[in-house]
């Protein structure tokens, strides 16, 4: 199985983009679009595959890091898009985030399970994404920009679809640093 490591937003921030979703994409043709029901707003940190077995290593493996780990604040700073026609909440690089995102893997690294962290990493909240990659590029050019900032206190590990987005919470942790 294939397990993901996110940032689930507060809440708010995830109805906000449950409400947003569906206004961007419009009319345009997607593939999907993230509502906050069956598609749940997180931001990636990474994906590991294990057998499910493991799971409950990985809880324990995960809980050891993100006990020392205070919630941080992050910033959405407009819209971002990617190619293959990708339109998310474009969230500004933390120093925290990275640093979280780091110990986790290399904790998670050293006891078997083998992750690799995409490079350059860019923090984001996926809205849609189009079925033609130009939709996404027009799409963000008529959108007022944004910027809303959020606590990040809550890490989950989850179950995806074949586009990556969160269909299932496995277990969720809260910082809260030690």
């Amino acid at each position: 199985m294939k397990a993901r490591f996110v940032i689930l937003p507060p809440k708010s921030v995830r109805i906000f983009a449950g409400k947003i979703a569906p206004k961007v994409a419009g009319l345009h043709a997607h593939w999907f679009v993230v509502d906050n029901r069956k598609l749940i707003p997180h931001n990636t940190l990474f994906s590991v595959q294990l057998p499910k077995a493991k799971l409950h290593s990985l809880f324990r493996q995960a809980s050891e890091v993100l006990q020392n780990h205070k919630p941080f604040q992050l910033r959405i700073i407009g819209f971002e898009t990617d190619d293959g026609g990708w339109l998310a909440l474009d969230i500004k690089s933390d120093k925290n985030l990275n640093r979280l995102r780091s110990d986790l893997a290399k904790k998670i690294n050293k006891n078997g399970f083998v992750t690799k962290l995409r490079q350059p990493y860019r923090p984001h909240l996926t809205l849609t994404k189009f079925k033609q990659e130009q939709i996404a590029q027009e799409v963000k050019f008529e959108l007022k920009p944004i910027k809303k900032e959020f606590i990040a206190d809550s890490i989950a590990i989850c179950l995806s679809n074949n586009f990556s987005q969160v269909t299932k919470i496995l277990k969720t942790f809260k910082l809260s640093g030690s």
